[in-house]
């Protein structure tokens, strides 16, 4: 991440302004943008039915939102790659949750909503990244957000390959419990299918992630739960 410093104060908003980074996300590369947007989406959803209060609910939204922000400094021909990615290429993309929290370490972001950003790629079986975290040691918040991650990338076509149906997608969350996911919180998730196929009954890829799907005004907040 240290050489990446650089380039990064480069990309920085004025303090304050969150909605901006999206905005920069939006124009720097549109499908990450409309991935975070979806994520939010069923972040809003999925946190009405989890036993967390509402301050930690509308972070764990924020950070859904934000979660990527750090792939503004992943150049496009990695993320678009169609081939398989070099291990100096993965290494980068390996970055961008903490090149994210970097990006966003002046803004009045609360400590769920980081938390989000830096883990939600840490695995139950402590092989994720970055910090390794096993289990309950992962923030709640990533633990839902990598659940939902997966999810919607699995389900939306990508240049090399074509979606997975959702009833497969959610059967790919379960088979991975345990080792990658938390179980109550892919249970949780798969309570909405009904309501998750209609969502991606929609066209995902182009227009519905620029209509608003999660509600301009989210901002993270400045708690700390």
């Amino acid at each position: 991440m240290r050489n990446s410093i650089p380039m990064l104060n480069k990309l920085v908003p004025e303090p304050g302004m969150t909605m901006n980074w999206l905005e920069t996300l939006r124009d720097k590369h549109i499908d990450t943008y409309r991935h975070s947007l979806r994520v939010a989406w069923l972040a809003e959803k999925l946190t009405l039915k989890l036993p967390i209060n509402e301050a930690e609910r509308q972070e764990i939204v924020s950070g859904c939102l934000l979660h990527d922000i750090g792939k503004l400094v992943i150049p496009n021909e990695i993320l678009d790659s169609i081939k398989p990615l070099t291990n100096k290429e993965w290494g980068l993309i390996k970055e961008h949750p903490q090149l994210g929290a970097y990006l966003l370490r002046n803004e009045n972001i609360g400590l769920t909503t980081m938390n989000v950003i830096r883990h939600h790629h840490e695995r139950g079986d402590g092989t994720g990244y970055p910090s390794m975290l096993k289990g309950d040691d992962i923030p709640y918040g990533a633990r839902v957000c990598s659940v939902l991650d997966a999810f919607d990338s699995m389900v939306v076509d990508r240049p090399y390959r074509k979606g997975k149906p959702i009833e497969e997608a959610i059967a790919e969350l379960f088979a991975h419990t345990g080792a990658q996911f938390s179980l109550p919180i892919v249970e949780c998730f798969a309570s909405m299918a009904d309501q998750i196929r209609i969502f991606y009954a929609r066209p995902v890829r182009s227009e519905a992630g620029d209509q608003g799907i999660v509600n301009p005004s989210c901002k993270a907040s400045g708690s700390s739960s």
